[in-house]
């Protein structure tokens, strides 16, 4: 069964609140189908009909970083240990076109499951309206950046519901509900949306070669997918990148040239020690980074998101790198401005 098919099955009414739901988001039927199509498309000379062996290890790392999603989503933990049964239902395949590298996954039937298991209580049209947005989030859809910063709106209690001339407050009611999933779901859909992150950077990373990409919703020129890479190494020791909510307990500049912080990731309760590689080339205003670190310093109650490379061992971080810091999630540096395109 498709997403289409199982629209068809609800009843008219329930067709009306998801459509309404979905456009509140600015997406079609047609477009969640692209959404739960994970298509990778690779550009360069070595990519001809061929699967390079740091491709296809780059695909493993980017189905890891999907079973810490799932870990998130289902046990609280990305470091959760998944039964077999679990590691079957999730696993992605990809399928390689003939005479080219390009490959596709459906995520529906994972998708499906993971909302299901994960949001319980929730009616037909509910169910499928998630599995819409945690498509979205996870292949890179313009749609997060929309929310995330009307859900900062709503926080900063600056709400302004858009209107349609002729159907005001039916467009209204599909906002807050849309709005209501979101906000009371976060957690599922930022798993989502890091998981990807952290899949589509594993082969921008991984994979040499690239003059262009087109991985889920995103495409990357030859040289992002360089500025990317420079920003990789920079991080002396192999390592999983992360995108955290962090606050800042402690600034050590004994060492001017090699400075350190102490941070605690949003819902831990330990700091851990972190370097700083900011470098200027990838930070449109340097000068505003480091202050952002200086703030929040003085003010524990005050956080930031940062782009940090880790080394863990045991399920314990034993050495950070912070190669970027931003307000928000969505203005780290792999991506650009209101349209959350990397």
């Amino acid at each position: 069964m498709t997403f289409t098919e199982a629209f068809a099955q609800l009843s008219p009414d329930d067709q009306c609140k998801l459509e309404g739901a979905l456009t509140a988001c600015g997406l079609s039927l047609t477009d969640v189908e692209d959404l739960l199509t994970l298509r990778i498309v690779l550009e360069g000379k070595t990519f001809d009909a061929t699967i390079p062996t740091d491709f296809a290890h780059s695909l493993w790392k980017l189905q890891l970083a999907y079973y810490r999603m799932v870990g998130t989503i289902l046990h609280n933990s990305p470091t959760a240990v998944l039964s077999a049964e679990e590691k079957e239902r999730y696993k992605l395949v990809f399928r390689i076109e003939k005479g080219s590298t390009d490959g596709s996954a459906d995520l529906w039937p994972s998708l499906c499951s993971l909302m299901e298991n994960a949001l319980e209580k929730m009616k037909p049209w509910q169910l499928l309206a998630a599995v819409a947005l945690c498509a979205g989030a996870y292949v890179g859809g313009e749609w997060f950046a929309y929310l995330s910063e009307q859900a900062k709106i709503e926080a900063d209690k600056e709400v302004e519901i858009a209107r349609i001339e002729n159907d005001a407050e039916k467009t209204k009611l599909h906002n807050e509900t849309i709005q209501e999933m979101f906000q009371a779901h976060r957690e599922v859909f930022d798993a989502a949306y890091s998981a990807g992150r952290e899949g589509r950077m594993s082969i921008l990373k991984g994979v040499g070669g690239l003059e262009g990409a087109r991985i889920g919703a995103r495409e990357y020129d030859g040289e992002k997918i360089e500025q990317i890479k420079r920003r990789a190494a920079r991080v002396k020791t192999e390592s999983e990148t992360r995108q955290m909510q962090v606050s800042v307990g402690l600034i050590d500049m004994r060492d001017k040239n090699e400075p350190h912080v102490y941070l605690k990731e949003k819902g831990q309760d330990f700091y851990f020690k972190a370097s700083l590689a900011i470098d200027g080339e990838d930070e449109e205003d340097l000068s505003a980074a480091l202050d952002r670190i200086w703030n929040a310093a003085r003010d524990p109650d005050q956080s930031f998101w940062a782009e940090v490379s880790v080394t863990t061992k045991k399920d314990k971080i034993i050495s950070a790198v912070v190669t970027a810091v931003a307000e928000r999630q969505e203005d780290l540096p792999d991506t650009q401005g209101d349209s959350f395109e990397e």
